[in-house]
């Protein structure tokens, strides 16, 4: 029991680290941009406060609308670049679990001589070392539909089409990332009435990294009762 232990232990710690660093950092650079927001729309109010005409005024606001998109588009760059990045902190680390496990069975294939990594192909790379990972739970799925979104935002502009893949729809609307093709404020995308903007939020990223996180380490228990068994 204290060997099953230290193994799981060396799995766990650099999850446990990387994974709680990474949420200080999106805490603190979403921290620091909407600092910048409120810092900005105060600066302006106070600026138009001082304008008596309230047409010279109201022409005021609208020469500083396209600022404040700017900050908003900043922001929602920033944000979805965090949930890739996270997305490829979880892969990096499950590759590392299938590397330990691939070392504890002796087999010479790493995963990487497989191919590119995927959920799919990790699993039956476990499978066939004869480790059963859990995939009947919400982390598990929940990974493949963050797969999904990270694919959305990498390869896609951030749009799914809303008659598309309905699952993922309804979860970003779940997780209230989903905005209707209604007028989009970010400067550059455009939408169509068949596409639904992501627009991540610093809630979501962290839910992600807590549920990816849960999903590493049932992954690392699997490894090790299947190399203590």
């Amino acid at each position: 029991m204290v060997i099953q232990n230290t193994q799981l232990a060396w799995l766990r710690a650099p999850i446990e680290h990387e994974f709680a660093l990474y949420r200080r950092l999106i805490g603190s650079i979403d921290g620091h941009l909407q600092s910048d927001l409120t810092e900005f729309v105060a600066e302006v109010n106070d600026k138009a406060d001082q304008i008596e005409d309230e047409e010279v005024r109201e022409e005021f606001f609208i020469w500083h609308y396209d600022d404040f998109r700017n900050f908003d588009y900043i922001r929602q760059l920033s944000l979805r670049s965090m949930f890739v990045s996270s997305v490829s902190l979880f892969e990096f680390r499950f590759l590392m679990i299938c590397g330990a496990a691939q070392r504890k069975s002796g087999n010479p294939f790493a995963i990487k001589d497989l191919g590119q990594f995927n959920l799919s192909r990790a699993k039956l790379y476990l499978n066939r070392l004869g480790i059963e990972i859990p995939t009947q739970g919400t982390e598990w799925n929940d990974a493949q539909r963050f797969y999904r979104l990270r694919n959305a935002i990498v390869h896609g502009g951030g749009f799914i089409l809303a008659e598309g893949d309905r699952g993922l729809v309804d979860f970003a609307r779940q997780k209230g990332i989903a905005f209707e093709p209604f007028g989009n404020r970010m400067t550059n995308d455009k939408a169509t009435d068949s596409e639904i903007r992501l627009e991540i939020t610093k809630e979501f990223c962290e839910e992600a990294l807590d549920t990816l996180k849960r999903l590493l380490f049932q992954v690392a228990h699997a490894v090790v009762d299947r190399s203590e068994a």
